[in-house]
């Protein structure tokens, strides 16, 4: 088993120490408790693989795009917005003309 630290499991991630003791508090990586809190080397390797394929399928969404199903309920709600402002501008107008 290869153990390694806090600290150096932070420099090997590019991390502040900070925040690997949050990713530890909130159980995103398996540690044995001590002091210091030690991690096995096999445990980050699985950790990072994790990472990477969330980070790839994040990417992947992303660039999907809308869905047409999403694209024509975007364009409604664009033209609904638009007729509600025509009908309070025309509504406004007749208020002044009345007045």
């Amino acid at each position: 088993m290869d153990l390694i630290t806090e600290v150096e499991l932070a420099r090997m991630l590019g991390l502040t120490r900070g925040t690997v003791q949050r990713f530890r508090r909130k159980g995103l990586i398996p540690y044995i408790p001590g002091v210091p809190a030690l991690f096995d080397r096999r445990d980050v390797d699985a950790f990072i693989a994790k990472r990477k394929e969330e980070k790839v399928a994040k990417r992947a969404e992303r660039r999907r795009g809308p869905t047409p199903e999403e694209r024509e309920a975007a364009w409604e709600a664009k033209l609904r917005f638009k007729m509600t402002l025509k009908a309070e501008k025309a509504k406004k107008l007749r208020s002044e003309t009345a007045g």
